[in-house]
């Protein structure tokens, strides 16, 4: 429903779509079918018929037959030009009852008639069938005497009337149609509404979480080693606090940039471009020599070799870092009397880097995630394979443990710059 010029229209215009070939046949089988009559007219029709004296003249056949044409010619676009069409049916319908021929347009009147009740809007609807119901009572007037008047009027009239209330119908029920569509779509949407609130609900209750274990925890840790520092007297002990309270404090300032994220999202909802939120957390190249450090501080032999030239490949980049990060964390997590630990990465402008970590204590040194919690090494496994890359990790000759990845470029790359020294 909508207000047009402070009124309200219940029927909007409906587009009905048609081919070509629909839209020419019933014209054409139109014309061949009042052609032959009027054919007939001329050659064998009856003195009575109103028609008859004016096809015998050939003035008056050349007549009817152009207007025939012009009938017919002016169905083709009744889909398109309803409204035309129909006014077009009416004039030619009127100028034809001067001769009493009026008859021979009865059909594509009809046909019209139709199609403007099945696709205009209300308001012309009312114009339309006001219009052609007295161009139809002059026309009938004007062809036939007044003693069959009441004879022919009722029959046109009740012909277009039937074809009005078809077309109504049929709008009605393709309108109706419509309508369950779209309150399948609502429902759908609405749907779709409840589990973005829901995921929403449960974001705040991972990052509450998150803030309130993770984030005390670590905040507590801090608090401990700031507390001891100074106070053991060994060396060694106080470089071991100093690593804890720099690996404590970073990984407070990642909990509350991964809250902060599941907050935003929570805020931005479906608008949020999940490329652009992902982008906010992104590892740098260089973001991994705290990493080597922190291994470093616990007096593991770390050795880092980097060949090739970086690609500006921000995802390759971040991928990278996350691999790296994770093997060495497992290795000092689960590793037996590790002493050196190697980092190597391979930069090959199209076959991407290849990453390799490997120690010296692979007795211990296993995964405890296992392929389907997606964790640890098996959810690297999984992002690197889906980024087109090879994975791969597992003890070497009962000595070491590896862990290797080939993460290829991303497509993303625009530039490429030499490693710095």
């Amino acid at each position: 429903m909508t207000r047009r010029g402070g009124t309200v229209d219940h029927m909007e215009r409906q587009t009905v779509n048609v081919g070509r070939i629909t839209a020419i046949a019933m014209p054409l089988c139109v014309l061949a079918v009042e052609g032959a009559m009027l054919t007939w007219e001329r050659m064998i029709g009856a003195p009575l018929d109103p028609m008859y004296m004016l096809a015998k003249q050939t003035g008056g056949f050349a007549m009817l037959l152009l207007s025939l044409l012009l009938s017919c010619l002016t169905l083709v676009f009744r889909y398109r030009i309803p409204s035309v069409t129909l006014a077009s049916q009416l004039i030619l319908t009127l100028m034809l009852s001067f001769w009493h021929a009026d008859s021979i347009l009865l059909v594509q009147l009809v046909a019209a008639f139709y199609t403007f009740m099945r696709t205009v809007g209300e308001r012309r609807m009312y114009i339309g069938s006001l219009a052609t119901t007295l161009v139809v009572t002059l026309a009938t007037f004007m062809s036939w005497p007044a003693s069959r008047f009441l004879g022919e009027w009722p029959g046109r009239i009740l012909l277009l009337a039937l074809a009005g209330a078809i077309a109504l119908a049929r709008r009605g029920m393709v309108q109706a149609r419509n309508a369950t569509a779209a309150a399948g779509l609502e429902h759908r949407r609405a749907q779709t509404a409840v589990k973005q609130r829901d995921a929403a609900v449960r974001r705040s209750r991972i990052a509450g979480q998150l803030h309130d274990s993770v984030g005390h925890g670590l905040t507590a840790i801090i608090a401990l080693s700031e507390g001891l520092t100074g106070k053991t007297g060994d060396p060694r002990v106080e470089e071991a606090l100093k690593g804890i309270n720099e690996i404590a404090r970073e990984s407070l300032t990642d909990t509350r940039k991964a809250v902060r994220a599941l907050a935003e999202t929570e805020v931005d909802g479906e608008d949020e471009d999940p490329a652009r939120l992902g982008s906010r957390n992104m590892h740098s190249w260089d973001d991994i020599r705290p990493i080597l450090a922190h291994a470093r501080t616990l007096g593991i032999i770390t050795i880092f070799t980097e060949t090739g030239i970086r690609a500006d490949d921000e995802s390759q980049a971040n991928l990278c870092f996350d691999v790296t990060q994770e093997a060495i964390t497992n290795a000092i997590r689960h590793g037996r009397h590790v002493t050196h630990l190697n980092v190597s990465w391979n930069h090959q402008p199209r076959n991407g880097v290849t990453v390799t970590v490997h120690n010296d204590g692979a007795g211990d040194a296993t995964p405890t995630a296992t392929p389907d919690d997606g964790t640890g090494l098996a959810r690297l496994s999984q992002r690197v394979r889906d980024a087109g890359g090879v994975f791969a990790y597992g003890p070497i000759d009962g000595t070491e443990w590896q862990v290797k990845a080939v993460i290829p470029p991303t497509g993303k790359q625009q530039t490429e710059r030499k490693v710095q020294p």
